[in-house]
């Protein structure tokens, strides 16, 4: 069977995997000149210096089944993953407290034990409710954390405030940590987005590869024969034959390719474009322009990228900025986590990424605004600190907003759309759930070419 799949983001790169291990044709077409999707690394040369930048603060949780399904044991060496260590720094009032997790590093204990004892922005008792948490979402499996579960629909902060965790457990923890894994400290995201991320993090270690995000997607890519992988290469409409066995893949007005079976793994507005959908609902048909429009997108966060003479003297771990009204959520100290690619040698410079969520300063002035805060919260790196990039990490306001009507929106979307489909037409990506991760991408890449292969 011949199947086109049309976007080679980690769900399409997924399914073409899974397709060429059953030994199946087939093309994979991505209108941009690279693999990846949303996972993009650009390269920066600075006084002789080459930093791999990743656009958007992301890391890989080593625990995702679906990753393990798609690496084996010999490629994921080639990925030359960099591992933080577990926990967080906090930062408030000009003091730091580290946190660890004893589970997965034994060496932590003590630290973790003591810092429970005097830190004043973690209490005891909201130490004990997240060992009850942790025994609690132990009785599942990730996938199951994803199905029916009794508070499957609860927001992330009722789920905890539920569990009795404090407003110092949210405010100085959870807010900040998680407002830096999902780009939104609201905790409005599901319950089972939470659990799900919250577990995956807590049973393996999480990493980026030395030579940044995009690498995952490269390496998933090397695997497939090169001639399957169509860059530049844009469909833009699908027809099906009179007799409905074969399917119109259209590269433009006239070009096209005759095949089996299609996988779509792009985003809604553009399967929408390639499907021709018109017979839709008003309700569906508004949401498909408020997707179209150019005014629908809004920045969800900006990722900042600064060097320093000086270290922050953070390790490992992700510091957390648990002061009220703080302009930065989060950091890390890029070049610590990634020694075996930077090497720093005397005189280089380490490389730090912050992440600001709802921020209400100009873009110009946002620069200086955090290196004044850097260096309110890292006094020992006053005058060191240089600006060096920054990204703004859009996406669509339907899309964006995390509450349990635009869900339910998405989700009547999402199902007006598979209700269209022509025969032997599957769909696949973050679209196909609310949960919007790797993993999700990975395993609905999966899922449909295993459709294809009747599995």
């Amino acid at each position: 069977m011949n199947t086109v799949i049309v976007g080679a983001g980690l769900a399409g790169l997924a399914a073409a995997h899974e397709l060429n291990k059953a030994r199946e044709k087939f093309l994979l077409f991505e209108k941009t000149d690279s693999v990846g999707g949303k996972l993009k690394t650009i390269q920066k040369e600075i006084n002789s210096q080459n930093y791999s930048l990743d656009l958007g603060f992301q890391v890989i949780p080593s625990a995702y089944p679906s990753l393990q399904e798609i690496i084996s044991p010999d490629s994921f060496t080639k990925l030359n993953p960099c591992y933080f260590d577990s926990g967080a720094i906090l930062l408030r009032d000009g003091k730091s407290y580290s946190i660890g997790d004893p589970f997965q590093d034994a060496s932590s204990l003590f630290d973790t034990l003591w810092n429970t004892l005097l830190n004043p922005l973690l209490s005891l008792e909201d130490k004990i409710r997240t060992l009850i948490l942790r025994q609690e979402l132990g009785k599942y499996s990730l996938q199951d954390i994803l199905g029916g579960k009794p508070w499957q629909e609860q927001s992330a902060l009722a789920f905890l405030q539920e569990r009795r965790f404090s407003d110092l457990f949210l405010n100085n923890f959870a807010k900040p940590f998680f407002g830096g894994v999902f780009g939104d400290n609201s905790l409005g995201i599901r319950a089972s987005n939470f659990a799900f991320t919250l577990k995956a993090f807590s049973q393996g270690k999480v990493f980026i590869p030395a030579a940044g995000i995009q690498r995952l997607p490269e390496l998933i890519a090397e695997s497939l024969p090169k001639e399957s992988i169509k860059l530049q290469t844009t469909a833009t409409s699908i027809k099906a034959e009179e007799n409905g066995k074969k399917l119109k893949v259209f590269l433009g007005s006239d070009k096209y390719v005759l095949v089996d079976a299609v996988i779509l793994a792009v985003e809604p507005e553009t399967l929408i474009e390639i499907l021709g959908l018109t017979d839709l609902t008003e309700t569906i048909k508004e949401l498909i322009e408020d997707l179209r429009s150019e005014n629908s997108f809004r920045v969800k966060y900006h990722n900042l990228y600064f060097t320093s003479s000086i270290s922050l003297n953070i390790g490992k771990k992700i510091f957390l900025n648990c002061n009220p009204g703080a302009l930065i959520n989060n950091g890390v100290q890029i070049s610590e986590i990634q020694k075996s690619r930077h090497n720093r040698e005397e005189g280089q410079e380490h490389l730090i990424s912050v992440t600001v969520l709802n921020s209400k300063v100009q873009s110009k002035n946002l620069p200086q605004t955090c290196i004044d805060e850097l260096e309110t919260l890292f006094p020992q790196a006053k005058g060191q600190i240089k600006f060096l990039e920054s990204f703004e990490i859009k996406e669509k306001n339907s899309l964006f907003q995390q509450n349990s009507a635009n869900y339910e929106r998405i989700g009547k979307l999402r199902e007006a759309i598979m209700a269209k489909l022509p025969p032997n037409v599957f769909l696949a990506g973050e679209f196909m759930s609310e949960n919007c991760s790797q993993e999700m991408s990975i395993q609905s890449g999966l899922q449909a070419a295993r459709k294809i292969l009747g599995k």
